[in-house]
Order: C-alpha cells, then sequence, then structure tokens
C-alpha cells in the first residue's frame, strides 16, 4: 500500500473518530436536559398532591392560578402577530 493512502485512511478515520465523539456528548448533554425538564414536570404534578388535604387547599389553588396565567400567556403567543414587537410597545408605554 502506498504512504499517502495509509496518511489520508488515518486522517479520515480520525475525523469520523471526532465526529461521533462530539455527537455522543451532544446526545449525552440533550438526555441530561430532557432529564431536567422530565423532573421538573413531575415535580410540579406532585404539587397537585396538595390538593388532597384541606390544610393546603391556598397551595392547591394558587398552583391552579399560576398554570391558567401561564396557559393564557402561551395562547397570547400564538394569537398575536409579533409579540416581540408588542412587548417593546408595552415596555416603551410604561417608561
Amino acid at each position: 500500500m502506498n504512504i499517502a493512502y495509509l496518511k489520508q485512511k488515518m486522517q479520515a478515520d480520525r475525523i469520523i473518530a471526532l465526529k461521533i465523539e462530539n455527537a455522543l456528548v451532544e446526545i449525552n448533554q440533550d438526555l441530561r436536559e430532557t432529564a431536567d425538564t422530565l423532573y421538573s414536570g413531575v415535580e410540579r404534578a406532585s404539587w397537585y398532591g396538595s390538593c388532597l388535604f384541606d390544610d393546603y387547599k391556598d397551595v392547591c389553588k394558587q398552583l391552579m392560578t399560576e398554570d391558567y396565567r401561564m396557559l393564557i400567556a402561551v395562547k397570547q403567543v400564538y394569537l398575536r402577530d409579533d409579540v416581540v414587537l408588542d412587548m417593546v410597545e408595552l415596555f416603551f408605554k410604561k417608561n
């Protein structure tokens, strides 16, 4: 075999190995972010267990109010044409 061919093949193998390594690092980061998001969701859902106890009805009501406000906010993002422009306009109207 030719030395130039071996050099080129080793270089290509090195590039492939680096690409695979970078892909695995990114997959690991994505898995961690997904696990964190899932944990946050499960934690939030577990807070609704307070609705089962009479002493924590105020906590339950606060959770429902927060979730309702978030739902309205997300709905507004989809209903408005330019959310960023609306926020900038509101900022300058208040100042």
